[in-house]
């Protein structure tokens, strides 16, 4: 078996940048990545967490609140390459040589060493809640192949992702080979489909999608329409002629349109917070 030759938190790091870019590119905004502390991670299941603000799915109530919020979860995983029959049933399904991870962390108690599945469960219920979860490994051994895939702007077609939500029962390793489409989970056999980071990030394609010039229009007319016989109401009558006279502040003093966009949605989602109690959500364009 041969082990990768960079770590898990390498692994992360790099998929995380890469992440936070593609949707940078796609929706003008940066998600940050919430890390926990390894006592945390513990507590909550996984590595990393992104609140994706134009998500439909959502945690609610207390448990929403004890994962900060997000909508979207990892927990990475370091996959080893098996080179050889080693282990005979896992051969078999392949027959050649395959990635595999351990799912359930290995604990010492007394003299034996069990399978703890801890971190599993805390995913699972996260899974169950709608949201997605995914375990997310690696698919290269070698750091340089890792650092060339993320300079070259292709890593998160290189990381894995296996959904949590339709497994059905619990296994303590998973595999996958080239070319890379499905994963076997054993000890009782069960497959499921393999994701790459950018096959999930186009997988939100179904969603109601708008750019943020195009939701902005659409934020206007909406809010003239719901003021358009309140005549006490000045500021919500003037929401246009506002955002048109600072977009004219805006490029004079600035000199650029760069940031413009996400200033005018911040004062659409002030304005609809302000006059309705209404939360606004954004649904990027994935292309």
């Amino acid at each position: 078996m041969i082990d990768p030759n960079f770590s898990e938190s390498q692994l992360q790091t790099a998929a995380n940048l890469a992440y936070a870019n593609e949707i940078r590119k796609k929706t003008g905004g940066i998600p940050f990545p919430f890390v926990p502390s390894l006592p945390a991670e513990f507590m909550l299941g996984w590595d990393t967490a992104f609140d994706l603000d134009w998500l439909r799915h959502r945690l609610s109530g207390p448990f929403a609140l004890h994962h900060k919020g997000c909508n979207f979860f990892l927990q990475y995983k370091l996959s080893s390459l098996v080179d050889r029959s080693s282990s005979p049933k896992e051969w078999g399904i392949w027959g050649k040589p395959y990635f595999r991870f351990q799912i359930p962390h290995r604990k010492k108690i007394g003299k034996r060493y069990h399978n703890d599945f801890h971190q599993w469960d805390r995913l699972k219920e996260i899974a169950k809640a709608g949201v997605p979860t995914f375990y997310a490994t690696n698919t290269m051994l070698e750091e340089n192949d890792l650092k060339s895939l993320f300079e070259n702007g292709t890593l998160l077609s290189r990381v894995a992702l296996l959904d949590i939500a339709p497994i059905k029962r619990k296994h303590v390793r998973a595999s996958f080979a080239e070319p890379f489409s499905n994963f076997s989970l054993h000890s009782i056999p069960e497959e499921t489909r393999l994701l790459s980071f950018a096959e999930a990030l186009s997988g939100f394609e179904g969603i109601s999608s708008h750019s943020y010039d195009q939701g902005i229009e659409q934020l206007i007319t909406i809010a003239e329409n719901l003021t358009k016989n309140d005549s006490s109401d000045s500021e919500a009558l003037s929401i246009r002629e506002q955002i048109s006279q600072f977009q004219q502040l805006f490029t004079t003093y600035i000199g650029r349109r760069e940031g413009l966009p996400q200033v005018k949605r911040a004062m659409l989602e002030s304005f609809f917070a302000r006059r309705f109690g209404l939360v606004v959500s954004w649904h990027p364009v994935i292309s």
